[in-house]
C-alpha cells in the first residue's frame, strides 16, 4: 500500500466558479512522492480544472494549496513550474516552425559559457530524450513534418527534461499505440522510482487500473470516490465515473456489407506510405491500426484532400476520383474526423453552433441558403444526444474542455449522414458514456449503409467496432484481419512484425 503520510501536493475544500457555474465543489485531493494518482471522470466533470489549479493557471475560488507541508496564498505558471510540477497537456504546445531539439528544450535550452544555445549539446540531448520515449527520429527535422501522435510524444519528452518533482500527465496516450504506451509506462515506473509524484488522467480504464496507486474520481465537480486501485474492478470505476453501470459498451449490430463505397489502389507518398490498397463496402467498418510513424493519418488526410498523395487511385463507388481539396471530398459524400482537432477538426474563435454548422457551410452550393433556426434546432439535438457541456451554443468553442471539444468535430460530421466516414482516434479525449454513445450511432450509420474507415490506437475499440482490421508495418499494409478470427494479441504481436 502507497504511504501517504506526506502528501508532495494537497488539495483541501477547492471550489472553482465560472459564470455563476460551479465546476468545483470542495474537492480534496492529493498525491506522494513516488505515487501515481489517476484523476478520472466524464468531460466536463472539473479534472482540467484541477489541475490548472494545481499547476498555477487558474485562481482557486476557494479552499487551500499545501504544497510539501506549506500552505500557498498564490501560486502562478512559472512558480509552479520552479516548483517541480510540470504538466503534458492534452492539447499540444509544440511550436510546429521549429525542429524536435528545440521543442523539447524549448525554455530550457543547454547554454554555453556566453549564455547562448549550445547547439553541440542541444542535439546530443535531444537524441538520448527521443530514444527514452521511442521516438526514431532526426532531432534536426521540422515539427511540421511529425504525426499528431509523434508531436504527443514530444510533449512528454520535454516533461522529462524539467527535472520534475510532480508530473501531471493529461490523456498522454490517446494517440498511442500499446507500443508506445508500454515505453510510457516503462518512463513512468522509473519517475516513481525516483520518488516523482505523477498525477495520470485518462478515460481509457485498463491503463488506470494498470498504472495507479491510487484513483481519484470526479462527477459534476465533486469528488464522487477516492480510493486504492487495488480495491476497484473495472464495473465499479466505471459506474462512480457515470453513476451507473454501463451494459453494451460497443453496441456493434450484425450488417451485411453491400457494395464497394471506397476503393483504393496503390495509394502512395515517398516516405509517408506506400502502396496503400483496401477496400471498405457499404455497411462495414474497417479498423487501421499502426504505430506511430506508419503513416496512419496521412492515408486519412490524403483521401480528404488534407494532403496530397504521390501516385495511386481513388474511386467512390466505382468511379475514379482524384480528390484535390476538402469541399470536393464532401461533395463526394465523405466526412473527416482528424487526429488533430485544433488544427483541421475546429475554428477555435468560433461558436459551438457555428463550429458544429461548418459541414453544411462547405457542403452548400450557391443556389443554396441554410435555414437558420432549423440548423440551430439540429445542432441542439446534438448537443443533447452526445451529451457536449457547454453553457450555450454561442459559447466560443475554445472554452470547451479537450473532450467536449471532439464531441462537437464529431457532432459537425454526424449530422451530415456522410456516406463514407473516415474516423482518426474518434474518442480521444472523448467519455466513456459518450463513447458508447458514439458507436451506437456508428453501427446505425452503418445499418444505413455508410462506410467507415476506423483509425485507432485503442485495440478494444477496433476489436468491438469493426469488421475487418488493416495494419500498418513499415509504411505499407502488412496484414488484413477478419476480426472474428484474431485476439487483442494477434494485434499486438502483428504491429511489431511478430509472425
Amino acid at each position: 500500500m502507497t504511504d501517504i503520510s506526506y502528501p508532495f501536493i494537497e488539495a483541501k475544500h477547492i471550489t472553482k466558479i465560472f459564470s455563476d457555474t460551479a465546476v468545483l465543489i470542495d474537492v480534496d485531493f492529493s498525491v506522494c512522492p513516488g505515487e501515481v494518482h489517476a484523476l478520472c471522470g466524464e468531460n466536463g466533470a472539473g479534472k482540467s480544472t484541477l489541475i490548472k489549479i494545481l499547476s498555477g493557471v487558474y485562481e482557486r475560488d476557494g479552499g487551500e494549496l499545501i504544497l510539501n507541508g506549506r500552505s500557498l496564498d498564490h501560486i502562478s505558471p512559472k512558480e509552479a513550474l520552479n516548483l517541480g510540477i510540470v504538466c503534458v497537456h492534452q492539447e499540444l504546445s509544440i511550436v510546429r516552425t521549429l525542429d524536435v531539439a528545440h521543442n523539447l528544450f524549448l525554455g530550457n535550452f543547454p547554454k554555453n559559457k556566453f549564455g547562448l544555445i549550445n547547439r553541440h549539446a542541444l542535439y546530443h540531448n535531444a537524441k538520448i530524450v527521443l530514444k527514452q520515449i521511442g521516438l526514431d527520429i532526426d532531432p534536426k527535422i521540422s515539427c511540421e513534418k511529425l504525426s499528431f501522435a509523434e508531436c504527443q510524444l514530444l510533449e512528454i519528452g520535454r516533461a522529462l527534461n524539467r527535472n520534475a518533482k510532480l508530473l501531471i500527465f493529461d490523456e498522454p496516450t490517446s494517440a498511442l499505440t500499446p507500443k508506445e504506451s508500454t515505453v510510457l509506462f516503462s518512463l513512468i515506473k522509473k519517475l516513481k522510482s525516483e520518488n516523482v509524484a505523477v498525477i495520470y488522467i485518462s478515460h481509457k480504464i485498463t491503463e488506470l487500473l494498470e498504472i495507479s496507486d491510487r484513483i481519484t474520481i470526479l462527477r459534476d465537480g465533486k469528488v464522487a470516490a477516492s480510493t486504492e486501485t487495488a480495491s476497484l474492478s473495472r464495473e465499479e470505476l466505471i459506474a462512480f465515473m457515470i453513476g451507473r453501470p454501463l451494459d453494451n459498451f460497443y453496441h456493434k449490430m450484425k450488417v451485411k456489407p453491400r457494395e464497394v463505397a471506397l476503393s483504393v489502389r496503390n495509394l502512395s507518398k515517398k516516405g509517408v506510405f506506400e502502396d496503400i490498397s483496401f477496400e471498405i463496402r457499404r455497411g462495414e467498418t474497417v479498423g487501421l491500426f499502426g504505430a506511430v510513424g506508419s503513416g496512419r493519418s496521412s492515408i486519412a488526410e490524403s483521401l480528404f484532400g488534407l494532403q496530397k498523395y504521390d501516385s495511386g487511385q481513388i474511386f467512390i463507388n466505382g468511379r475514379e476520383e482524384e480528390i484535390n481539396d476538402v469541399k470536393h471530398a464532401i461533395s463526394l459524400g465523405l466526412a473527416l474526423v482528424p487526429d488533430d482537432r485544433q488544427i483541421n477538426g475546429l475554428s477555435m474563435l468560433m461558436s459551438v453552433l457555428n463550429n458544429i454548422m461548418l459541414s453544411r457551410f462547405a457542403s452548400i452550393n450557391g443556389l443554396e441558403y441554410l435555414n437558420l433556426s432549423r440548423e440551430q434546432d439540429l445542432a441542439e439535438q446534438y448537443i443533447q444526444n452526445i451529451s457536449i457541456k457547454t453553457p450555450a451554443l454561442n459559447t466560443p468553442v475554445y472554452r470547451l474542455s479537450g473532450g467536449n471539444q471532439q464531441k462537437v468535430v464529431l457532432s459537425k460530421w454526424l449530422m451530415m449522414h456522410p456516406e463514407i466516414l473516415i474516423l482518426d482516434e474518434p474518442t480521444r479525449g472523448v467519455d466513456i458514456e459518450t463513447s458508447a454513445q458514439f458507436y451506437e450511432t456508428l453501427s446505425d450509420l452503418a445499418s444505413k449503409g455508410a462506410a467507415t474507415l476506423l483509425i485507432s490506437t485503442d485495440i478494444s475499440e477496433l476489436l468491438g467496432t469493426c469488421d475487418r482490421i488493416l495494419v500498418l508495418l513499415d509504411k505499407h499494409i502488412a496484414y488484413n484481419f477478419n476480426v472474428h478470427d484474431i485476439t487483442r494479441d494477434t494485434l499486438i504481436k502483428a504491429i511489431k512484425g511478430e509472425d
